[in-house]
């Protein structure tokens, strides 16, 4: 999966950033200033996702693709992520053993995510829906 910037200040679009994301992206959400990008690597049995952090802050259209975190289980849907205030936000789920888990990662630099905190809940329980409220 790839994702390519455009200008479209000019006559014609001209392409400025082409970033290979790998196969198997599931899902992308996006912020002012940031792509959010969670895929999983169906050929490894973990049922984990990576969720990749890409900077489109730049006005020039130029892209970086920053670092990238493994959740704890499967994230099921772009708004199971949210970056917000410098923290990136991450809610996952594991079908194997019912588990959920939010995990936050210090973003204040997203070229080196950091990991802030986890918690696990609603064991046995599937989660339908995740509502990320300011802090």
């Amino acid at each position: 999966t790839v994702v390519t910037s455009f200008d479209v200040g000019g006559d014609a679009l001209a392409r400025k950033t082409t970033l290979d994301l790998g196969g198997y992206v599931e899902d992308i959400q996006a912020t002012p200033g940031t792509l959010l990008v969670s895929s999983t690597d169906w050929n490894n049995s973990t049922e984990r996702s990576s969720v990749a952090v890409v900077d489109i802050s730049d006005p020039s259209g130029e892209m970086k693709l920053g670092d990238q975190v493994n959740a704890s289980g499967r994230v099921g849907s772009q708004f199971n992520m949210d970056l917000y205030n410098g923290v990136l936000r991450v809610v996952s789920s594991t079908t194997w053993d019912g588990q959920n888990q939010i995990e936050t990662f210090d973003a204040s630099d997203l070229a080196d995510l950091k990991p802030i905190d986890a918690c696990t809940f609603g064991a046995g329980q599937q989660l339908y829906a995740t509502l990320f409220l300011q802090n």
